[in-house]
């Protein structure tokens, strides 16, 4: 398979990076370097090792600096004190890097304009439809929602680490191919856990690797990764499912003409109870029309 070193070079490229980056530091640990870059932290200053302590963002390689440059450095940094950046601003760096990740993935893989403020509309759209419905209200909180929205831009982050030549095949994929394309669901919980260990107990990342991991999973269970079924689907992943297909569906791909919008509510409204969630079908035709306007607008 194809490297996608490219794609880490850019990623890296778009934080302002003047080092250079080997094939290993991927996934988790790209997303732990990009966190530490958007907050102007040094990969080898003592808040990294404090932070960011992962193996592989330490696989980060820098020439060695001449002798004079560290003798100034001492110099300069004699009467600073190194302090470790706040909670909050560790969890608005790790969004930062996760949307910007989510970002570059989008447009190297050619993905739809506006793919993700859709996703996000979409999502939020259907999430309000639900709240509207017996068993639902109580849980699905302003604050759920306004999560859920956010974070849905996350399902497919782990498509960073997916061969761009199988993520643009016009044809069908192969069994292999496949394979490694499910992976994304998985890697895209790493990278997220990545960012959860230096942010623990983030509703948003708890959600965002919820819907990462499990948004391919199906009601009946024949989805993957883990083939989960039923309940067992985190009700994030459920309505998030929802809203991509809708969009994959009346978007054009290489591979297929875009969907009319009333053929991609038919083939939704069809998959009740196998595909999808019954009452998160139900609650998308509640909103379907919404979805229509939504999507003309743009």
């Amino acid at each position: 398979m194809n490297s996608i070193t490219p794609t880490i070079e850019e990623l890296c490229s778009g934080f302002g990076s003047p080092f250079s980056v080997p094939d290993s530091a991927r996934g988790s640990g790209l997303l732990q370097y990009l966190i530490l870059r958007s907050q102007n932290i040094h990969p080898f200053s003592p808040n990294f090792v404090k932070f960011g302590t992962e193996p592989a963002a330490a696989e980060i390689t820098e020439p060695h600096p001449p002798p004079e440059f560290n003798e100034a450095k001492k110099t300069e940094n004699h009467h600073i004190k190194h302090e470790a950046p706040r909670p909050e601003t560790m969890l608005s760096a790790a969004k930062q890097a996760l949307h910007e990740l989510a970002r570059l993935t989008e447009l190297q893989i050619n993905e739809p304009l506006c793919h993700l403020e859709r996703i996000s509309c979409y999502t939020e759209l259907l999430a309000r439809g639900l709240a509207k419905r017996k068993g639902f209200t109580r849980y699905l909180t302003e604050s759920y929602i306004h999560d859920l929205a956010m974070s849905s831009v996350l399902h497919d982050v782990g498509k960073a680490a997916v061969p761009k030549d199988i993520l643009l095949k016009p044809d069908r994929l192969s069994a292999a191919e496949f394979e490694a394309l499910k992976r994304h669901t998985t890697m895209g919980r790493d990278i997220i856990d990545a960012a959860s260990r230096m942010v623990p107990r983030s509703a948003y990342l708890k959600m965002g690797r919820g819907i990462a991991l499990s948004h391919h999973e199906r009601w009946d269970g024949s989805g993957y990764p883990r083939g989960l079924h039923g309940r067992r689907i985190p009700l994030s992943a459920r309505i998030v499912a929802a809203a991509d297909v809708y969009d994959a569906l009346t978007s054009r791909r290489p591979y297929k003409c875009a969907f009319s919008h009333e053929a991609a509510r038919d083939y939704i409204v069809s998959r009740a109870g196998s595909h999808f969630d019954s009452e998160v079908v139900r609650a998308f035709s509640s909103v379907s029309s919404e979805f229509e306007s939504f999507r003309e607008s743009l």
